[in-house]
């Protein structure tokens, strides 16, 4: 009974071991993103990484992103382009099946940090038999005290298409626009709204593709001082397929609608 207890912890232990391999960002799956392209090959040192298995195929393919940054990126100027890939490998050969070439556009608002890319692996089904892999953006950077917008969370949908990860979406779904004076809680009699966005599949339009549904939660914050409602309004906005990309049908558009990706 001692001796399969034993053998049971051990194959348990192995298979964790197992799973953490699968999606432990490894040394082959790096030098798979850098030479993604071959025409010109990534230098550097990591900066973010994230790597998970793929749903669809859990045991045979993984998504992977990286960016990367030369040491003199790293100067007192901080406005550099950051190049990063994302894919999806082959789970034994590691090689790409999908992947695309992104560049983050940093600058004083805009830093990329070690967690700031993550893989949203949650079921975008955009078509029929096509699922989206899913990229998200958080800015590292602290919120400028004067400054009269701002946005952070940025989603990123991208389909494979033959060898390449093409982006079908980009939105931040979390932006800020100043009502009185700045987004500052230090500034007397400041208020700013806030737009807090969740995205779900919808249905199929007369395009083919599905819809994406996306609910808008907006409410007011300020200083101690400021007279505002908090009261937070919850009202939905639909993002259509026009056979390119995604597009807002809402009029009058909201906001946050003129806000654009940090990374493309």
């Amino acid at each position: 009974m001692r001796w399969t207890a034993l053998l049971f912890l051990a194959a348990l232990l192995c298979g964790l071991a197992h799973a953490q391999v699968k999606e432990a960002c490894d040394v082959d799956i790096e030098d798979a993103l850098r030479e993604f392209d071959a025409q010109s090959p990534i230098e550097g040192t990591v900066v973010a990484a994230h790597c998970k298995p793929w749903p669809p195929a859990p045991n045979t393919v993984v998504a992977a992103v990286m960016a990367f940054r030369n040491a003199e990126s790293d100067g007192p100027r901080q406005n550099w382009d950051v190049p990063a890939v994302i894919a999806l490998l082959d789970v034994r050969t590691r090689q790409v099946i999908h992947g695309r070439r992104l560049t983050v556009y940093e600058d004083a608002g805009t830093r990329l940090g070690p967690d700031s890319l993550q893989l949203d692996v949650a079921n975008y089904a955009v078509k029929p038999g096509l699922r989206a892999l899913g990229l998200r953006f958080h800015n590292d950077a602290h919120r400028p005290a004067g400054a009269d917008g701002w946005w952070t969370d940025e989603l990123m949908l991208l389909v494979p298409e033959g060898r390449v990860l093409r982006s079908v979406f980009c939105q931040p779904l979390l932006g800020q626009e100043a009502v009185e004076g700045s987004l500052d809680y230090r500034r007397p009699g400041a208020v700013w709204k806030t737009a807090r966005l969740t995205l779900a599949v919808g249905p199929q339009a007369a395009t083919g593709w599905h819809d994406l549904v996306a609910t808008e939660t907006l409410a007011l914050e300020g200083a101690k001082d400021a007279t505002f409602d908090p009261t937070p309004h919850r009202s939905r906005v639909v993002f259509r397929y026009d056979g390119e990309h995604y597009k807002l049908r809402a009029k009058p558009a909201p906001f946050w609608s003129g806000y654009r990706c940090s990374f493309g």
